[in-house]
């Protein structure tokens, strides 16, 4: 595989949900795939260099919150040449969910990750960022770059965390 700056060249801004997935759906495969996951998600690769930027977004987030409304990795491979996969969640998710196990297992399985000398895997908060950590055994020897990351939100298993418990719950302690 030789790496190659992809020539992604689409508005993604000021487009409703839909609108914004079908152009995602478009651009991912005229370079890769894209793929409907269950009801809750669905995974978009770009296929571009050696190099791999694997990303877990919640939809809204990223219409909302990245430059241009572009999912984090597209300007990776329009710049950099690395490929990328992302996966998708359509509410707030921290990506645990059958139809997700199933895709990871099955590129495993395919040797997907094989193909590429350098991998890193990315999370930008919360249930983004333990799915980052969580998939990121599909390929041993990884990066994981995982932002403020969270295991769980029970103050029973995580008592020490503080961030996520009521203001009742504070003063109880």
């Amino acid at each position: 595989m030789e790496d190659r700056q992809l020539a992604i060249d689409v508005n993604f801004q000021d487009l409703g949900a839909n609108a914004w997935l079908a152009k995602v759906d478009d651009v991912c495969e005229d370079h890769g795939f894209f793929e409907q996951l269950g009801r809750e998600h669905c995974a978009g690769f770009l296929q571009a260099g050696k190099s791999l930027l694997v990303t877990f977004e919640n939809v809204q987030s990223v219409r909302e919150n990245n430059v241009d409304a572009e999912p984090r990795g597209f300007a990776y491979a329009r710049h950099d040449g690395w490929s990328h996969l992302s996966l998708f969640s359509f509410k707030e998710s921290w990506f645990r969910d059958q139809h997700v196990y199933d895709f990871f297992d099955r590129m495993v399985d395919d040797g997907f990750f094989d193909d590429f000398e350098r991998i890193v895997f990315h999370g930008g908060g919360g249930g983004a960022s333990y799915a980052a950590a969580a998939y990121s055994v599909a390929a041993p020897g990884a990066t994981v770059v995982a932002l403020r990351p969270q295991a769980t939100l029970d103050g029973q298993m995580a008592g020490w965390d503080l961030a996520f418990q009521t203001h009742a719950q504070k003063e109880l302690q």
